[in-house]
């Protein structure tokens, strides 16, 4: 059995492997001279290597491409490509798909546009060749793609966050996608203050959890358990106490249960309420 290794990444692109005792197995940095190149994802793949996405800078009119690094597993690079044209975009959630492959999400804004910034997702074969490509129009305000995840079905689910509609300053966007990208149904959930998007996983029931927060005096966390539908099926939050308590990252634990892991301050223990 292929043993698993417990991954550290560092600031911006140093990457550290240690093995299950902490001892460092490798250390290496990644990115060009300029220093601009930045990771906010990274998974382990099928074949003992890793999976990184995130942004490279390059000069102008293009500023920051999507950046996809593929390790073997002493950390070498086994290939890299960027991703974009003249503007901004970047890669902020990778996952390897079950018929080999990426799905990643990314944000993008054309440098000639004065639309705001709009999710963009991308399909990579396992050797980073583009097989499609989609972005999906928000609105005139920015729009961030946060999260894509595949499906039981074959689609994908992607969680972003919009200013451009909904109810307040910022909802959580849903869109759930076809195999080729094309938008099966979306939804906006959200209250009249800014909620934005932390992370989400698909869950075993098929359905979908979202750590999202709600401010109003300060930011509180927000869990957000929908259906494969889209519907609501439950929802909480922390409760107002004046403090700040946010859930940055959530998984779904082997007894069917949820384990968060965030950032709380003024406060000793965190109490819930139903949202």
């Amino acid at each position: 059995m292929k043993q698993i290794k417990s991954i550290l990444v560092l600031v911006s692109i140093a990457l550290v492997v240690c093995s299950p005792s902490y001892a460092l197995e490798w250390g290496k940095t990644y990115g060009n001279v300029a220093g601009r190149d930045t990771v906010f994802a990274i998974q382990q793949t099928s074949g003992g290597g890793y999976v990184l996405a995130g942004s490279t800078y390059t000069s102008a009119p293009n500023g920051e491409d999507a950046w996809i690094l593929m390790l073997n597993a002493d950390g070498t690079v086994a290939w890299q490509k960027s991703y974009g044209g003249e503007g901004t975009q970047w890669a902020q959630s990778i996952q390897e798909t079950t018929l080999g492959g990426y799905i990643v999400g990314c944000t993008k804004r054309a440098v000639s546009s004065n639309e705001g910034y709009d999710p963009w997702a991308l399909k990579l074969d396992s050797q980073g060749t583009i097989e499609w490509k989609k972005k999906y129009f928000g609105g005139g305000d920015d729009d961030y793609l946060k999260s894509i995840r595949q499906t039981p079905d074959g689609g994908f689910i992607a969680a972003a966050e919009t200013e451009s509609f909904g109810n307040g300053e910022t909802d959580v966007w849903v869109l759930k996608l076809n195999p080729d990208g094309s938008v099966d149904w979306q939804n906006t959930y959200g209250g009249i203050y800014r909620n934005p998007v932390y992370s989400m996983e698909v869950t075993a029931d098929g359905g979908y959890v979202i750590a999202s927060g709600a401010s109003q005096s300060g930011e509180l966390c927000w869990i957000l358990k929908l259906q494969a539908d889209g519907t609501i099926e439950w929802q909480k939050q922390c409760e107002d106490d004046g403090s700040q308590a946010l859930i940055r990252d959530i998984r779904q634990t082997q007894d069917g249960g949820y384990i968060g892991a965030g950032q709380i301050q003024h406060v000793d223990a965190v109490t819930w309420q139903e949202a």
